[in-house]
């Protein structure tokens, strides 16, 4: 019975954290105006929140190296 729960147990715990692990993504942004940009896990609500209206988010990627392709795309240095 014992070995049941602990199985139950770290199946639930398996599939909850896969689905967090799922959802991080590397957010681009870049500031009006300018060909300044930053690359954070921040969601646009929370980046606008701390940095003020002056950012544009530009897109987002499930893989650090995806986000810098974007960071590239857009002109960004």
């Amino acid at each position: 019975m014992s070995k049941y729960i602990f199985g139950l147990a770290l199946a639930f715990v398996m599939t909850f954290s896969s689905v967090a692990y799922a959802r991080t993504y590397y957010h681009v942004y870049k500031k009006k105006g300018t060909s300044k940009c930053e690359i954070t896990m921040r969601n646009p609500k929370a980046f606008r929140s701390a940095k003020g209206s002056s950012w544009k988010f530009i897109g987002k990627s499930t893989t650090r190296s995806g986000a810098k392709k974007i960071y590239r795309g857009a002109g960004c240095r």
